[in-house]
């Protein structure tokens, strides 16, 4: 399901402010990172051979690795910045810790972890794609739960920003039907399945147009937040 349109202008803004050259993008799924920061040297790990290979499509000087974030194959103390980008919605109950635990392994000291989630409990979130057509699959999260593990894991919460909101989830439903629509016509007419792309430059300023980061109240009308953690 698509959750989003494009609310990793964030999570690039703050990997930015994040020092070091090594990032490993956990979950990097189609490479959207790794087209992004040429600059730095980044390793794109996913469980999705498929997921890989497009990324290595659209990001060839990046390096990547299949591997599971339960056991990644990093030695310890060699990432400057671990990135988590809508990763951990889709992990079990209770595997948080384990993906914490290898996340501050792997880091150096004085590392970071950012972390991209849905937010739990938001009247609106029930008609997110995700899981009004995921089956409720998709986990969203509590801040102070996520707050809470992290230090237990020995991380200090850095900043914690909040963003995207009624237009955010209106855009992901505009990309959801679009998505549907094109590849259902097209697979008749043309026999091959073909989505034009949205205008993301626009719709990227329609969302800018909502109260972000949201602050005090307006916390809880959030889509998403995110979590920077240093080890």
């Amino acid at each position: 399901a698509v959750l989003f349109v494009l609310p990793d202008k964030v999570a690039f803004n703050l990997l930015n402010e994040c020092n070091g050259n090594i990032i490993l993008d956990i979950g990097c799924g189609d490479g959207l990172l790794e087209q992004y920061f040429t600059d730095r040297k980044i390793i794109g790990l996913d469980i999705s051979l498929a997921a890989l290979y497009k990324a290595k499509k659209k990001a060839p000087w990046s390096n990547y690795i299949q591997a599971n974030l339960r056991s990644l194959p990093i030695k310890d103390g060699c990432i400057d910045t671990v990135a988590m980008i809508a990763v951990l919605g889709g992990v079990s109950q209770c595997e948080e810790a384990i993906a914490f635990s290898e996340a501050k392994r792997v880091l150096k000291d004085g590392g970071y972890l950012v972390i991209l989630v849905s937010q739990k409990c938001l009247p609106y979130s029930l008609l997110s794609p995700d899981r009004l057509f995921g089956g409720w699959r998709w986990r969203h999260f509590d801040v102070q739960f996520l707050q809470r593990m992290l230090m237990e894991n020995g991380f200090n919460i850095t900043k914690t920003i909040f963003a995207g909101g009624i237009l955010s989830l209106s855009m992901s439903l505009l990309n959801f039907f679009w998505s549907i629509f094109w590849r259902f016509f097209s697979r008749r007419i043309m026999g091959k399945v073909f989505v034009p792309p949205l205008p993301y430059r626009f719709l990227n300023k329609i969302e800018g147009l909502e109260f972000y980061p949201f602050r005090g109240k307006l916390q809880a009308f959030a889509r998403f937040f995110y979590l920077v953690a240093q080890k």
